[in-house]
């Protein structure tokens, strides 16, 4: 009797504990171990006899799970052939093969498996994309040395540049296009990104770059510099205008290079020559010893340089409002001319360069008289060079009720060696 009640009593106290599920058999009469394998793997990704799969695509799968709680591992077989061979394991549901061949069956399965057993997924296949080849030519060639519109190079400069790479892992070759022209001709072939050229003082060269692999070129930005004078460097170049004293208005002003000549006896607002947009200086007025008022504006040494070197007469410059909007009243400010006679360089307007020879040589200032000619929005066909006077910026003109924008053209020749 007393083992009978110490065996109910153990029934009693473990039965609850095992409770329902794959402890019990399908009536819940009693405890079976779980001895089921894991389910199958199923739903692949790529699907199967999936075409046109990237190369790089990973393998996934679904339904492989443990029966019994188990923790799970799955074996990958993958290749090229039947059976595909073993190329590794993961407790995941996925896993990376790596770089797969373009235009390639591929062939893999599955084998899901725990400490209970194993369950081997069908076999799946697909195909891989054909690999598109690189067609992307070269990168543009950029960032020169010398910079572009240096000045006071030296005649002794490498040519070099950054860019110009392949972007397809191919040879690259560059066509280095050099002289004194623009555009410049081609001159030689190099596999480097250097080029050695023949420069002559006081000169002004154009140059640009052209990358070349067997995928195409790139390139075609035309770069230019301007080498130093034998013996002289060029320190500071500075425009003066004389203001007239009862018609400053205030006017922001700055300057600009002038692209093409004119004749100042014919010139208007509607056939005055182009100029570059880029603001080479801004106008800042200062009193002279005499007590009479200018303007003046500092002007790159690279453009002085080209100016000196170049055997074109009679360069420009353009003067116009700095801000560039309408400030809706008048702003513009009236300068003489040299019809204006006055004295030496007053009122005419003059550049001064200030130069050196080099190894700290004395400084030596050259005053450049100027021609000049000026153009007029109100008056397109009245207004030329021959007057005493010219505007810039904004106005009312005569009887006119609206505000135009004048303009002051310069033209001087600094071919002075």
């Amino acid at each position: 009797m007393r083992r009978m009640a110490g065996w109910l009593m153990f029934a009693v106290l473990v039965t609850p504990l095992l409770g329902p599920g794959c402890g019990e058999d399908e009536q819940g009469s009693g405890y079976r171990p779980c001895i089921r394998p894991p389910t199958t793997p199923c739903r692949p990704d790529p699907p199967d006899s999936a075409t046109g799969v990237s190369t790089d695509a990973d393998l996934s799968w679904s339904c492989s799970r443990s029966e019994c709680g188990l923790p799970v591992t799955h074996d990958v077989y993958l290749g090229t052939y039947s059976p595909p061979p073993y190329v590794g394991s993961t407790t995941r549901s996925t896993l990376d093969p790596g770089r797969l061949e373009p235009n390639t069956l591929y062939r893999w399965r599955v084998v899901a498996r725990d400490a209970i057993g194993s369950a081997e997924g069908p076999a799946f296949c697909f195909i891989t994309a054909e690999e598109h080849a690189c067609l992307l030519p070269p990168t543009d060639p950029r960032q020169p040395s010398p910079a572009d519109c240096a000045g006071g190079v030296s005649v002794g400069a490498i040519l070099r540049w950054q860019g110009g790479d392949s972007q397809c892992d191919l040879p690259v070759s560059y066509d280095v296009h050099f002289g004194s022209i623009s555009p410049p001709p081609l001159v030689a072939t190099v596999t480097q990104k250097a080029f050695y050229p023949s420069l002559g003082y006081a000169a002004c060269y154009y140059w640009k770059v052209v990358a070349r692999d067997d995928n195409g070129s790139a390139g075609g930005a035309t770069w230019q510099f301007m080498t130093a004078q034998r013996g002289v460097e060029v320190l500071s170049a500075y425009l003066n205008l004389r203001i007239n004293d009862d018609n400053d208005n205030g006017a922001s002003l700055c300057v600009h290079e002038c692209t093409g000549g004119w004749n100042e006896g014919s010139l208007t607002w509607n056939n005055a020559p182009g100029w570059v947009s880029q603001i080479l200086g801004r106008g800042s007025r200062y009193t002279d010893s005499d007590g009479s008022l200018w303007m003046q504006f500092s002007i790159p040494r690279y453009l002085v340089e080209h100016w000196i070197a170049s055997p074109v007469f009679n360069f420009g410059l353009t003067i116009d409002d700095g801000l560039r909007n309408y400030p809706g009243l008048d702003t513009c400010t009236e300068f003489y001319t040299k019809e204006a006679k006055g004295g030496c360089f007053s009122p005419d307007p003059y550049l001064k360069v200030t130069w050196r020879a080099p190894g700290g040589g004395s400084q030596v200032s050259t005053f450049l008289p100027m021609d000049d000619a000026w153009a007029h929005q109100a008056f397109p066909d009245a207004q030329r060079g021959t007057r005493t006077t010219m505007w810039a910026g904004w106005g009312r003109w005569g009887s006119l009720s609206t505000i135009g924008n004048a303009r002051i053209y310069l033209k001087f020749d600094v071919r002075v060696k």
